[in-house]
This record gives structure tokens, C-alpha cells and sequence, in this order.
């Protein structure tokens, strides 16, 4: 009589993608342009595919993003990619884009936030990770005022009435 045996394992595979994003700033002034750099990783153990890379942005601080690699712009505030695949085991891509911020700026605005978030269409596993990155800048705009004064006179006699101009 013939021996055999089997055993079946199933397999635990699942991507795992995490983002960050920077500017290399932590500040920026009214007409500065702001380049940002987002890196997609796969940290899993399974490729990832239908990767959708979503970037939100202030437009009461920033206008005019453009993207050189493939980034979709037409919705101001919002910059989207699409990525067919990442495979996993640290495997990365890196999308950049750029904005500037606004000249002048609008009154009472301190500081913005650049958000960044990433999923893949769930084909080869649920991701176990939170997939979401931000990058925060003071916002450098301070009024610059200037007053000035005048009499349009050049001299005065004792008791005269000036008038003044501000």
C-alpha cells in the first residue's frame, strides 16, 4: 500500500503601505513656493495594486500645484496619483509636487497642514496600518504697514495753527 502525507499551510501575506510626506520647511512666507516630496513604501509581504495617493492642501494658503510626475491638479486642493503596483519588502516610489503660497496672505492664518493619505484596492490583503502623513509650516506674514505724517509746511511762527496730515 502506497504511504503519503500532506500538509497545507495557508499563507499569511498582506501589503502593508505607510506614507511620508515633507516640504524640508518649517516655515514659509507669502509668495514662496513650496516643493513637497510623498513616499509611498510597501512594508508588506505582498505586492500592492490599484494604489491611490490622495494629497489635500489649504487653498486660503496655497494655489497653483503642479505635479511633473503624473499628478492629477484640476481639483484645487487636491492632488492625486495612481500607482498600478508596488511590490512588497520595502519596495518605495516617490511623487512630488509643487504649490505657492499665497501673496498676500489672508488675515489671522498662523500656520497650514498638507495631508497625505494612500490605499490600495484590498486585492491581495487588507492593510493592517493607517496610511496617512502631514506636514505642518508656520506661516511667516506679518502686515507692513507705514504711516505717514505731514503739514505741507516747511516753517511755523509762534501761534500758529498747524494742521496734520496722517
Amino acid at each position: 500500500t502506497p504511504n503519503t502525507a500532506s500538509d497545507t499551510d495557508t499563507l499569511v501575506a498582506a501589503p502593508d503601505l505607510v506614507v511620508a510626506k515633507t516640504d524640508n520647511d518649517l516655515a514659509a512666507a507669502p509668495g514662496d513656493t513650496q516643493t513637497y516630496t510623498i513616499t509611498i513604501t510597501n512594508n508588506g509581504n505582498q505586492a500592492a495594486t490599484g494604489i491611490l495617493v490622495t494629497d489635500t492642501y489649504s487653498t486660503a494658503v496655497l494655489t497653483n500645484a503642479q505635479s511633473a510626475d503624473g499628478g492629477n491638479t484640476a481639483t484645487p486642493g487636491i492632488v492625486t496619483w495612481n500607482i498600478a503596483a508596488l511590490a512588497g519588502g520595502g519596495a518605495s516610489v516617490t511623487r512630488t509636487f509643487t504649490v505657492d503660497v499665497i501673496n498676500p496672505a489672508l488675515a489671522g492664518i498662523e500656520s497650514f497642514t498638507n495631508n497625505v493619505e494612500v490605499h490600495d484596492d484590498g486585492t491581495n490583503g487588507a492593510d493592517p496600518t493607517p496610511n496617512t502623513a502631514s506636514d505642518t509650516d508656520t506661516l511667516v506674514a506679518a502686515p507692513d504697514l507705514v504711516v505717514a505724517k505731514t503739514d505741507n509746511d516747511l516753517a511755523a511762527a509762534p501761534g500758529d495753527t498747524q494742521t496734520y496730515t496722517i
